[in-house]
């Protein structure tokens, strides 16, 4: 359904702008050059690139300043010692992780600085 309605007013802004170019501007200017109805469609298409373009487009090489959230090595880091040690009880109460050797485990992301 998308398709057929952009594609509708495609073709229905494509006719217009043939007829605008053809009968209004043919008589203002001199040239008699007349559109087709795909060169109109055409120039239509292209307007909607370039105001796509720049509404939504992004800019290259322009930094922008975004706020970054601390990932959860940068955030356990910052921890007290009790703080860590009440999220490794949590962690250990409500997902069941264990304090395992020879594995990755809570105590060793939460060690980490």
């Amino acid at each position: 359904m998308y398709a057929v309605s952009i594609g509708g007013l495609l073709v229905c802004n494509g006719f217009m702008v043939m007829l605008i170019w053809n009968d209004l501007l043919s008589d203002v200017m001199e040239h008699q050059h007349h559109l087709s109805f795909l060169e109109g469609t055409g120039i239509t298409a292209f307007a909607y690139v370039l105001v796509f373009a720049v509404k939504y487009g992004r800019a290259t090489g322009v930094s922008r300043t975004r706020t970054r959230t601390p990932s959860a090595a940068q955030r356990c880091a910052e921890m007290t010692p009790e703080q860590r040690s009440a999220l490794r009880n949590e962690l250990v109460q409500s997902c069941g992780c264990s304090e395992t050797k020879g594995e990755s485990t809570i105590g060793d992301v939460l060690r980490a600085k």
